[in-house]
């Protein structure tokens, strides 16, 4: 699950599944503060299938800065869902890239959006909890 900033208005989320099982589809949540989250949007799910597939939502009343996340709702049963990692979107000038949950529990990993030329160089520092870059 991942987010580009299309624009100063405009987010485009992408995000994939590798196999689903009575998958009715997804709830595209925002929130201000990675607590209370809003439904912004349904993309529909594939039913069952094992073939990888492609999903794609864009939010066009963006703000500078926000969570977002995916309710995965079952087929048949709205009560049993799942929610997505939650990821954060911030943007400015600068085209920062910041990662929630911080601290990050597993691997993290990025691209290069089409906001970034190809020849922009990318300085990425982790730190400790005590803020010392590691």
């Amino acid at each position: 699950f991942m987010g580009e900033r299309l624009d100063e208005t405009a987010v485009e989320l992408k995000w994939i599944t590798i196999t689903e099982i009575n998958n009715k589809g997804f709830e595209v949540q925002k929130s201000s503060d990675a607590k209370n989250f809003t439904t912004i949007g349904f993309v529909d799910g594939r039913g069952t299938t094992n073939q990888m597939q492609s999903y794609s939502f864009v939010d066009n009343n963006a703000e500078e800065a926000s969570y977002y996340r995916l309710k995965q709702i079952d087929l048949g049963n709205e009560n049993i869902f799942n929610y997505s990692p939650i990821i954060f979107i911030k943007g400015d000038k600068d085209n920062d890239l910041s990662i929630y949950p911080n601290p990050a529990q597993s691997m993290i990993s990025f691209e290069r959006s089409g906001i970034w030329r190809k020849s922009t160089n990318i300085n990425l520092s982790l730190t400790n909890t005590l803020g010392d870059i590691i």
